[in-house]
């Protein structure tokens, strides 16, 4: 299972990193983790609810998540309490959610986005397979031996040995850069210039 980053903001506030691991709930009060009982919308489905995926499984190679909005969140009398992507509205059912998408319920925005840090692993032919080679040294991986990691960007999955990614130069296939800054969400500043520069245009057409 891929690891899943979640930033929070309220109306007006300034977004933050959660410490939330998924699922969680969305609402119009804010977020909270889903308590293991409250995993199927049918039981609790006061919100929507938010899954990581699995890349291995996943046929939508770009999801780094998915909400599962319940039917009562999209009666035309809840707008306030409607679900958005984006600033797009969701109807029932599942959604994929890509890398910095964010979603609003009434006031409230919470961002996912995928962990960009690389976290090393002992190499299993069990979990990664056999006869593998280091993308970077063209090594051949010793299980029980070699630490590995496994290139977080986006869609990519290549694996090096630990010892060449610590050189920190960019993923042979996908060029992600290790030495690059985590993504975090845009300022108020940022989305009020964004939103201002969004009407203009809409206006000139």
């Amino acid at each position: 299972m891929q690891r899943l980053n979640l930033w929070y903001a309220s109306a007006g506030d300034e977004p933050r990193r959660v410490e939330c691991d998924p699922p969680v709930w969305v609402c119009p009060t804010g977020i909270r983790q889903a308590a293991f009982d409250e995993r199927q919308p049918a039981a609790a489905p006061f919100g929507a609810l938010v899954h990581a995926v699995d890349h291995a499984s996943s046929a939508a190679r770009e999801a780094v998540a998915v909400i599962v909005v319940p039917e009562a969140f999209t009666s035309p009398i809840r707008l306030n309490s409607s679900i958005r992507r984006n600033g797009a509205r969701l109807g029932a059912g599942v959604h994929i959610l890509k890398h910095a998408d964010c979603l609003e319920c009434g006031g409230q925005r919470l961002w996912a986005a995928r962990d960009e840090a690389a976290a090393e692993v002992p190499y299993d032919p069990a979990i990664q397979g056999e006869n593998i080679f280091c993308a970077r040294t063209k090594a051949r991986l010793k299980a029980q031996v070699d630490l590995v990691v496994i290139c977080p960007g986006l869609s990519c999955g290549t694996m090096y040995r630990a010892d060449a990614w610590r050189l920190q130069l960019p993923c042979h296939v996908c060029n992600f850069d290790p030495r690059g800054a985590a993504w975090q969400p845009p300022r108020m500043k940022q989305r009020t210039l964004d939103g201002l520069l969004h009407l203009i245009t809409a206006t000139a057409r």
